[in-house]
């Protein structure tokens, strides 16, 4: 594993992090994930710059655990992953899993509702409650923005019996400070494709997404029933 993970690094040949010089580092028979520049003598850790960075968790238990989060689709609480992996604190496997889910983030996703024959539904809600000992009507809720490709299920095949039906494709979060037009329309302009149909509520802080150049439509018309059949 380490040397797998040794080539995935530096495919083209060691390079030092520090000097930035390529060639063959001295090794450490003590200290295997170590490597030591023969220009700079400055020492750079395998793990260093990744999500495994100054860990005492051997390789093959974070190995094992990419492959679990990678490939679980439904995915797993913390319980259930420190109990496949056989670890003895629940702390350890609440971090591997934390650090394992932000480090599959991609900072630069790509705008959803690109296709034609998909359309976006947006709308913005308050997440969180009353806070005790606040005092009444204080809450410390966040406003959350979010945006869904609606798809539409292609004719069944053999595995397949429904004919027809709408389902769910990628979904973009974030949090916005208000409900304004400003806020919502930049939201849905860094997470959705320009051109795209977009469905949403008739609040007026979307009115104006016809400006940005998206297709805009309330879900009180009737195109907009129409189009949430899939008839559109």
């Amino acid at each position: 594993m380490q040397a797998y993970l040794e080539r995935a690094r530096w495919s083209d040949g060691f390079i030092c992090d520090h000097c930035g010089l390529l060639g063959e580092p001295y090794r450490f028979a003590n200290r295997p994930g170590v490597f030591r520049c023969r220009h700079c003598t400055r020492d750079t850790s395998l793990t260093a710059g990744t999500v495994m960075e100054r860990t005492h968790t051997p390789l093959s238990v974070w190995f094992w655990a990419a492959y679990l989060v990678a490939s679980q689709t439904p995915g797993m609480s913390a319980v259930q992953f420190q109990r496949q992996l056989g670890l003895s604190r629940y702390e350890t496997a609440f971090q591997i899993l934390h650090k394992l889910r932000a480090g599959m983030v991609r900072p630069d996703q790509d705008r959803i509702g690109g296709k034609p024959e998909e359309h976006v539904e947006a709308d913005e809600a308050h997440v969180g409650g009353r806070t005790r000992g606040k005092g009444r009507g204080v809450h410390d809720m966040v406003l959350v923005a979010g945006a869904v490709e609606v798809r539409q299920r292609k004719l069944a095949g053999s595995r397949n019996k429904r004919k027809s039906g709408r389902y769910a494709g990628r979904v973009r979060l974030a949090l916005v400070p208000d409900r304004s037009a400003r806020s919502l329309g930049g939201f849905i302009e860094r997470t959705v494709a320009p051109g795209a149909t977009i469905i949403t509520d008739d609040w007026n802080g979307y009115a104006k997404l016809g400006e940005r150049g998206y297709g805009h439509i309330g879900r009180g018309s009737k195109h907009a029933i129409f189009a949430l059949q899939g008839r559109a």
